[in-house]
């Protein structure tokens, strides 16, 4: 008896995550069309698994990212860019900071360069680097910082302004110009510790009623706190 694609996301939305239903999907997906249709699915069911959070969720979502990505590989361009943005974006979560940065940088890589702000992948890639190289200073760092400030087709989140206020005051640490780190410090903390918008989006997310909540790695806010703008040390010897 043949099941339905339908019914097999149901189950598997619902939380079954058992072998058999996985075989069901594969099976139901081979007989929906083309690899791309077969690939946005499993991208799609991969997004509603997600919506619990739990870590079988998180590791069944990468099976159908990886799914996506390697079985049904004959599909456009743009599908496979959304799988690398949210396998980076599931990696990043996880804490896997060099894998979401991988794929973050295969996404940049399928775009030209008028096309590469599309999304905002130069900040997706700015937020990795600084994790997965502990908050040192890199060429790789001030590229991804310099293009990321300049993508300018989405609305800026206090959570994007705060990992460039971190970039600059990495930058400011390298050059040993201590008045600029506590400048970019004070900022920073200004945004943490209150409700309040940076004042040059106020009245963008006003018009677009965005809910904007600081949401970062616990690492980046005791990056933030840890500097004093007293500190001599031009070098990152601290994790």
């Amino acid at each position: 008896m043949k099941i339905k694609l339908r019914e097999v996301m149901d189950k598997i939305e619902s939380g079954n995550f058992s072998p058999e239903t996985y075989e069901q999907l594969h099976k139901s997906l081979r007989r929906s069309g083309s690899d791309f249709l077969r690939s946005q699915h499993c991208r799609g069911l991969a997004q509603q698994v997600l919506k619990s959070n739990s870590t079988e969720a998180k590791d069944y979502a990468l099976l159908l990212l990886n799914d996506a990505e390697k079985m049904y590989a004959d599909c456009s361009g743009t599908e496979l860019s959304s799988i690398w943005q949210s396998k980076g974006n599931l990696f990043f979560d996880l804490g896997e900071y060099e894998k979401a940065y991988d794929n973050f940088l295969k996404w940049e890589k399928a775009y030209t360069t008028k096309q590469s702000g599309l999304g905002g992948v130069h900040h997706d890639l700015l937020r990795s680097v600084l994790l997965q190289d502990n908050f040192t200073m890199s060429n790789e760092l001030k590229r991804v910082y310099t293009l990321s400030k300049q993508e300018s087709n989405f609305i800026v989140t206090r959570n994007m302004k705060l990992y460039w206020l971190v970039s600059e005051m990495i930058m400011a640490l390298h050059e040993n110009d201590m008045d600029l780190l506590k400048s970019r410090q004070l900022e920073a903390l200004q945004i943490i510790d209150t409700r309040n918008r940076p004042s040059d989006l106020e009245k963008t997310y006003k018009k677009n009623r965005i809910k904007d909540d600081v949401s970062l790695p616990d690492k980046v806010i005791d990056y933030i706190k840890r500097h004093e703008g007293n500190n001599n040390n031009a070098k990152h010897s601290e994790r």
